[in-house]
């Protein structure tokens, strides 16, 4: 197998979010895959599948999954600040792709004791548009393991103030990294900005 370049590591970042799309349901596009033409992506596609790294459904095969790096984060991500923007910045810094699990209403109900700002189709839309973002899902209710298995991450980055959900062991998190991304701005915290809102 040759070394892969920016151009692969793109297409196999694009069969990864293919894969994923077909275990969520929702469509993932890379900006970066948009703009490249069509008879240069496909040649790079059929070199990609020959060396077993695509399947002809552009799609990630096991091989090709060693090849990149996934992290996932979760958060409510109801009004979004610069804490948010500063670690999602710093959790890209260590993967290719970015995921982000959005938390339920009725999971923002229960853990925050009030409900959210925005609907969480519209916070995952929100987040689904930074640029750190390559993907949001909506998690589970009660199932808080199954958006994992669904985006089967190397990495699962926690904020300061974050722990792993209930209902995942530690034999679950066997063979993944945790990073906890110690960022804290002072007086900024989704709690703080809606108190002074409503004062």
């Amino acid at each position: 197998m040759n070394k892969l370049d920016k151009l692969d590591m793109e297409i196999l970042k694009q069969a990864y979010l293919n894969t994923l799309s077909k275990k969520t349901g929702e469509k993932y596009v890379l900006d970066s895959i948009k703009i490249i033409p069509q008879d240069i992506l496909n040649e790079r596609l059929e070199k990609l599948i020959s060396e077993k790294l695509v399947t002809k459904n552009y799609e990630i095969t096991d091989l090709g999954r060693k090849n990149i790096k996934v992290g996932v984060i979760g958060g409510v991500f109801d009004i979004l600040h610069i804490g948010h923007i500063n670690v999602l910045r710093k959790a890209k810094q260590y993967v290719d792709l970015l995921i982000a699990i959005i938390a339920t209403d009725d999971t923002v109900k229960k853990l925050k004791h009030r409900d959210p700002i925005h609907r969480q189709e519209w916070r995952k839309k929100v987040i689904s548009s930074l640029k750190f973002i390559d993907a949001a899902i909506i998690g589970e209710e009660r199932e808080f393991k199954k958006p994992l298995i669904k985006v089967s991450p190397d990495i699962i980055f926690l904020g300061y103030d974050q722990k792993i959900p209930p209902g995942i062991s530690e034999e679950e998190l066997e063979g993944l990294q945790v990073i906890k991304l110690n960022f804290k701005i002072e007086g900024i915290k989704t709690s703080i900005i809606l108190e002074k809102l409503l004062h």
